[in-house]
This record gives C-alpha cells, sequence and structure tokens, in this order.
C-alpha cells in the first residue's frame, strides 16, 4: 500500500494564501488573499496557459475500463447536486474552469487565464478556445454565464449554493471573455470555482427534466447510457481537447455494488480495474491499492433547529463524551484513522485550530449530564447510509451504541443513497425542514480547502445542510468571507471552531480513516490528494 500524505501539500497551500491578488492561471496558488487591488493591466503578460498532465498512449485509447463505486447518483445534474456518488462521474464528463492538479495546485481547465480586475469585486477568466461539448456545440462565454446564473439562483435550489454565496452575476465580455462578479471582495473566489462544472447553455435548457439522466460535457469521456441501478456507460471523446490520444482506454463502465468486499472481489477476479472506498482489513488482499492520509472526517450532525432534545447543550455534550474515538480508529479502520481534534477539515486549511481536543470518552460524565438535563429515556433517530464511505455503517451503527449509554435512545436507521440525501437536505429546504432526522451520519470533504465550505453548509442559518440557526455566528461567517487578511481571516475561523467546539454545536466529529482504492496491476493511478477521481490520468503498464 502507497501512502501518500497530503499534510505538506496543504501547508503549503497554507503558505500561499498570501500571494498577490492578480493571479494568473498557470501556477496560481490554490487560496489566493489580495492585499490590494491591482491596475487592470498586468504590466507582465501572464505565461503560457499550463495543460493538464497527459497520459502518454501512443496509440491512443484501447480496452476497458470498469470503476466500482458503493452507490449509484441521485441526478446527472451538476449544478444542483452536491453528490458524492455522482463526483467521480461527471469528473470525467463534465470539466470546470480552474482545476487542482495531484499536487494541489490550482491549473487551468476551460479558462486559460484569470486575473483580478481593478474593482476587487470582479475576476476576468479567458477562456480555452476550440472547446466542444460532446454535441459538437462551441463552448464559449454564453455556456459559463447560463452555468454560473443558474447555479445561483435562489430559485433553482443548487445544493452547492452555499459555496457560491458570495457570487453576484457572470458577465460575458466577449466570447471569450467572462466577469465573475462578487457582492463584496472575495479572497477565495477561485476555490469556489474548483467546484463549478460548467453546463451547455442551448442543450440544458433544451433537455428540460433529461438533465438528471443524460449528460452533455466537454470532459475527455462522453456519456452513452445510464441503465439505472445497473451501470453507467462512457466512451473517450474523439473531439477533446486535450486529446484523446493522451486517455489510456477507450470506454468506461461504472457499477454500483454496496459490499466494499463484493467490490474488492471484482478487482481481484479482473472484473473492474479500481474500487472505492476498500477498508483497511480488506486493502491487504488488493493486487494494487492507491491510499491517501486522512482529509475527510466522519460526523455526526445535529439538528437544533426541529429536535427538541439537542438544544440542551448537555445533551448535546454528553453525546460528544460518549463516543470513544480511539476504540472506533483501532477496531474498525486498524488504526489507519486520525482523530478529527473536534473540528471537520484537514490541519492543513488555514482556520484550522490546534488547541482544540476531542471531548474525552467519558461515560459516566455523559450520563451525569443526560440526567442533568432530564433528557433520560429520550429517543431520537439517527439515519446513515450504507456503501458510500468505507465502513460507513458499521461505524455510525457503532456510533450509535456507544451514545445510548449516555442515557439517551440513540435509533439508527439505514436508508438508500437517494433517502439520505433528501434527509440531508431537507434540513434547508422551505418545507421540508421537519423531515430532518436529529441525527444523521456522513463524511466532510473540503474540495474547495476553505473553511468557508464547512461552516457555510454546516452552521451558518441559511446553509443547506445546517442544522443551528445562531445570529451571531451567522454574522461572523459573513465577516470572514470578505475579510482580506489571510492572518486575521485563518484566526476568526480558529475562533469560530472553538466556540463551536466548546459548546458542541452543529456536529459531533468521529473518526478521520485514510482514503483506500483497490486497482488493477495493470495500471497506475496517481491519486489525488482532495480525493477526486479523474480517468485521464490513468496510466495502462502492461
Amino acid at each position: 500500500m502507497q501512502l501518500r500524505s497530503i499534510k505538506t501539500v496543504f501547508w503549503l497551500v497554507a503558505v500561499l494564501v498570501i500571494a498577490s491578488l492578480i493571479l494568473i492561471a498557470c501556477g496560481a496558488a490554490a487560496t489566493a488573499t489580495p492585499t490590494k487591488a491591482p491596475a487592470a493591466a498586468p504590466t507582465t503578460p501572464p505565461a503560457p496557459a499550463a495543460q493538464p498532465t497527459a497520459v502518454p498512449a501512443a496509440a491512443g485509447p484501447s480496452g476497458k475500463m470498469t470503476m466500482v463505486i458503493g452507490n449509484e447518483p441521485a441526478s446527472f445534474d451538476v449544478g444542483l447536486k452536491d453528490d458524492g456518488n455522482l463526483r467521480p462521474i461527471a469528473n470525467q464528463v463534465y470539466e470546470r474552469l480552474i482545476a487542482l492538479d495531484n499536487s494541489a495546485k490550482m491549473i487551468p481547465e476551460l479558462a486559460e487565464k484569470w486575473e483580478l480586475q481593478s474593482d476587487p469585486t470582479k475576476w476576468r477568466f479567458t477562456l480555452r478556445k476550440g472547446v466542444k461539448f460532446h454535441d459538437g456545440e462551441d463552448f464559449n462565454a454564453d455556456d459559463v454565464v447560463f452555468s454560473v446564473k443558474r447555479a445561483i439562483d435562489p430559485n433553482f435550489k443548487s445544493e452547492w449554493l452555499g459555496n457560491w454565496e458570495t457570487i453576484k452575476d457572470a458577465v460575458k465580455v466577449d466570447d471569450f471573455t467572462v466577469d465573475i462578479v462578487t457582492a463584496a471582495p472575495d479572497p477565495v473566489l477561485l476555490n469556489r470555482m474548483l467546484v463549478f462544472w460548467m453546463m451547455p447553455d442551448k442543450w440544458t435548457k433544451a433537455a428540460g427534466d433529461k438533465v438528471h439522466s443524460e449528460a452533455n460535457g466537454t470532459g475527455p469521456y462522453k456519456l452513452t447510457s445510464w441503465a439505472r441501478g445497473q451501470k453507467i456507460m462512457m466512451t473517450s471523446n474523439a473531439a477533446w481537447w486535450g486529446g484523446e490520444k493522451n486517455l489510456a482506454f477507450k470506454d468506461l463502465e461504472v457499477q454500483f455494488r454496496e459490499e466494499p468486499a463484493v467490490r474488492l472481489g471484482m478487482v481481484k477476479a479482473g472484473e473492474a480495474q479500481f474500487a472505492r472506498n476498500i477498508p483497511p482489513d480488506l486493502a491487504k488482499e488488493a493486487p494494487k491499492t492507491t491510499t491517501i492520509a486522512p482529509f475527510e472526517v466522519a460526523f455526526v450532525r445535529i439538528n437544533e433547529k426541529f429536535c427538541d432534545v439537542l438544544k440542551d447543550v448537555k445533551v448535546r455534550q454528553a453525546l460528544n463524551h460518549a463516543i470513544d474515538r480511539k476504540g472506533l480508529a483501532d477496531k474498525l479502520f486498524l488504526g489507519l484513522a486520525a482523530l478529527p481534534q473536534g473540528q471537520l477539515f484537514s490541519k492543513g486549511i488555514p482556520g484550522f485550530n490546534n488547541s482544540i481536543t476531542d471531548y474525552p470518552y467519558d461515560v459516566a460524565k455523559a450520563k451525569a449530564l443526560v440526567k442533568e438535563a432530564g433528557a433520560e429515556g429520550k429517543s431520537i433517530e439517527f439515519v446513515m447510509p450504507s456503501g458510500r464511505w468505507t465502513k460507513d455503517k458499521e461505524l455510525f451503527e457503532t456510533a450509535a451504541a456507544m451514545m445510548s449509554e449516555s442515557g439517551v435512545k440513540v435509533v439508527p436507521k439505514v436508508v438508500e443513497w437517494s433517502k439520505w440525501l433528501d434527509a440531508l437536505y431537507a434540513i434547508g429546504a422551505a418545507g421540508k425542514e421537519k423531515e430532518a432526522p436529529c441525527l444523521q451520519g456522513s463524511y466532510h470533504s473540503n474540495e474547495m480547502m476553505i473553511p468557508d465550505r464547512t461552516y457555510t453548509n454546516l452552521v451558518y442559518s441559511k446553509g443547506r445542510m445546517s442544522g443551528i440557526s445562531d445570529p451571531d455566528l451567522d454574522k461572523q461567517i459573513e465577516a470572514l468571507r470578505t475579510e482580506m487578511d489571510a492572518a486575521k481571516r485563518a484566526k476568526g475561523y480558529e475562533d469560530l471552531g472553538k466556540m463551536t467546539h466548546d459548546r458542541a454545536r452543529f456536529s459531533i466529529p468521529l473518526v478521520s480513516p485514510n482514503l483506500t482504492q483497490a486497482i488493477s496491476k495493470n495500471i497506475d493511478w496517481p491519486w489525488n490528494p482532495a480525493d477526486e477521481v479523474f480517468v485521464k490520468y490513468v496510466k495502462k503498464t502492461s
């Protein structure tokens, strides 16, 4: 097993955060923190745009690669769904203006360069020419403007909307130039664009509800069929701007198997070349593995808004004290999991508070707190998925049993993936709020690599996944979005982390397991530090 630690990369990102406002696409840091507005035109011409690393394959793509993941996505609408089962598939079909390479450096994708204008609320993106969608339509500024306006429209109800809270508009300058306009200067606008896929204007409008089952992107693979409940089929895009000849495989198949042993068995039997989220006790049986150090944090979302028993801080603290995190890490993940220090994002992200420690495991204290709160015997529902993440069902069921030791009866409920997603976002959906469970098991990733993804989604009162409503916290979150001083911004997030942790607000962090994928012997797969799946980087070894 090859362990690729990303901590060093994240610290590099943190240092580069204080780069100047003039960011050109080639070589831009993963987080940009302007200190002053530059002139409208830079004095030094931008360097040529870097191309994504190509996979050498002299004869062009051939054969079929099969990926197997835990669950089927609910929809193919990348502007609407924040779905972890969609991203490994969507990344092959749709593309963004900016992407992260395998060293967590920002690289051009559909934008060749970007730069802040003299107005610090306006970023100008110069688009790549000669790019076509899979239906043959040219990609241009109209598609960018459409994609942005559609996604930020509150009536559209995108599950990503909280991540784009600062974006006010997209304005076409010419066919290959677009200005992204923010409501106020946004020091991390570029990070927000890392989760913004571009969709075609004409096709999307004409497709209607078909956008949930069909796709039309600019990426290296195009969707050919989706047999619901069985598989998704794709084939290489002969018109891909990155060069079809640079792809290793002609066809790409995605299958869905909830049980990790079944996913691994398919790789061992030669039925698949890639299986996602393999637990450590099984990974040793894989022909090859690729692993990155802890990036996602498993946690339990707390619903204070509509679950009366959880409005009491003593009950929330009791549930935290009831969790034996080291026991979870050792027994379920063979020690290959980090303890989260009471936070949901990684140490390398500016804003991580190193002084925070996890609530100590103390069942006696948990029982005493529950008794003081008068919550003994009260029952709360705990909704959880199965198969999306490594040992998710086992982890959350074990956590439920631990929390029940506090005197509160925690009732686990395993649901299929689409119902789990509905429950997750019900809490922020008008008219559906009370359908959200008291507790919900999830994992938190941070592909944007900024604390605002965490706090806007899970803490901010208007957040699509937020189980709390606190005007004072809202004011802090809003102020930090536009804080241009990197050090002050990081300190503000550290303070926010301590405030929410001390009163056990919004989540119960559990563990942060290593992420391991099983791969066949005949391929090399350079794993992305943000746990993103890009088949275009796969190389055949035999």
